[in-house]
């Protein structure tokens, strides 16, 4: 016979197992969710375990532009990082940008050439936000000490457009854009022990590829060289609506880090995913997401009048963009 005593204590103990049940769902559920951090303070302590971090963008995103010199402009960032290696840039005008970015005098026709005369045929650079980088570089190298100064690699291959007369031609110098910067990186910055921030389009930057023959930038790195690339995206709220995958994300501070793996973030799909055989989740394409606010709040830049109406300008981005588009 169970005493009465026993018998209350038993009924209550078996009355509160759902309730513990629930709350031990509920903690492993909490743990697993996103947990935003601040952005630039993110990246700044990615660089005490990896010597590349890379920041994967929208081109042209001036919510992506407006943290990046946020990042920059931290005054922790030039004592953490020592080199900045950028798609905007063809690596034939390397000596122009360090002069530049030193404090030297440069003739502006001069310095354009770094973002005109890339591998990419039409205007993608020429908006106001990429010279404004290196704008920022150069203020930046104002302050600091010569052992100090940040260095600028520019990670497009040295095509020169006077020797490009055919499709095929300009093909060549496309088709080594991502090993040329995987090896740049490699031996200007993995092989020397330098730390760097690696500013390119997500595309480039991407752990996933779409096909079996198209390697990226970071695949190379990566199989070539020790170091692991931190990747970062930056472009996930700007093409999709990252609110729909998380909708807690409405309440997170902007700009927000967020870790993707273990999380429900990272198992989402996003919808330039559904053209692919077997769609992948976030977490397969990069280690984290930069949360930049609602996708109907994101802007663009635009071309300068100045430029749109530079007879000059309007016939090489004519012939260079009809040349692209030639048969082979």
């Amino acid at each position: 016979m169970i005493r009465r005593g026993v018998r209350r204590r038993t009924v209550a103990a078996l009355a509160a197992l759902p309730l513990f049940a629930f709350h031990t769902n509920a903690v492993a559920e909490v743990a697993h969710r996103p947990q935003p951090r601040e952005a630039v303070q993110a990246i700044l302590d990615a660089f005490q375990t990896h010597a590349l971090v890379a920041l994967g963008e929208y081109h042209g995103n001036l919510q992506t532009h407006a943290f990046r010199l946020s990042l920059l402009r931290h005054p922790a960032f030039a004592a953490t990082v020592d080199t900045i290696v950028v798609e905007f840039g063809n690596a034939r005008y390397q000596a122009i940008v360090d002069k530049y970015v030193a404090g030297e005098a440069i003739e502006r026709d001069a310095l354009a050439k770094v973002w005109q005369d890339t591998g990419i045929p039409h205007g993608v650079w020429d908006v106001p936000m990429y010279q404004e980088t290196y704008e920022a570089i150069r203020s930046i190298n104002r302050d600091l000490p010569p052992h100090r100064k940040l260095r600028v690699l520019l990670g497009d291959p040295p095509m020169d457009w006077s020797t490009v007369r055919s499709r095929d031609d300009l093909a060549k110098w496309r088709a080594s854009r991502d090993s040329y910067a995987a090896n740049l990186i490699a031996k200007e910055v993995v092989n020397q022990g330098h730390k760097a921030l690696l500013l390119y389009g997500s595309w480039h930057i991407d752990r996933a590829a779409s096909r079996s023959d198209d390697v990226r930038m970071l695949t190379l790195l990566e199989a070539n060289n020790p170091a692991r690339v931190f990747s970062v995206d930056l472009s996930t709220n700007v093409t999709d609506d990252l609110l729909s995958a998380e909708p807690a994300a409405r309440s997170w501070p902007v700009p927000s880090l967020i870790f993707l793996d273990g999380t429900p973030l990272g198992a989402y799909v996003a919808a330039s995913e559904q053209n692919r055989p077997t769609p992948l989740p976030l977490k397969q394409h990069y280690d984290a997401v930069i949360y930049l606010g609602p996708q109907g709040e994101m802007t663009q830049s635009k071309l300068s009048l100045e430029l749109i109406t530079d007879p000059a300008y309007q016939q090489m981005r004519m012939v260079r963009t009809i040349l692209a588009l030639l048969p082979p």
